[in-house]
């Protein structure tokens, strides 16, 4: 569920905000990790802003509630990249 609710909202935020011709989602599975990077054209943000909204706090305690790490690489007027990476359970 939680990873729904990530994705959801960075899609969210990217068309509401960012002014993005293009928003690319790619998963893949990477040494026991499922790893998400969605990333667009838009227009960026400084992330030492703070917003009014919860949109990036909820994203980021969803993230960590469920064990994983997310990165933001984002400067305006560049676009953003959301990576985060989520714990596989190995069982035999």
């Amino acid at each position: 569920r939680n990873i729904l609710l990530v994705s959801k909202e960075i899609v969210n935020n990217a068309l509401k905000h960012s002014n993005a011709s293009l928003i690319t989602i790619k998963g893949t599975i990477e040494k026991n990790s499922l790893c998400f990077t969605i990333s667009d054209n838009g227009t960026g943000f400084n992330t030492a802003t703070t917003f009014a909204g919860n949109g990036l706090k909820n994203i980021q305690n969803r993230i960590k509630e469920i064990g994983g790490s997310i990165e933001i690489v984002t400067l305006p007027g560049m676009g953003t990249i959301f990576t985060y990476a989520l714990p596989l359970a190995i069982t035999t």
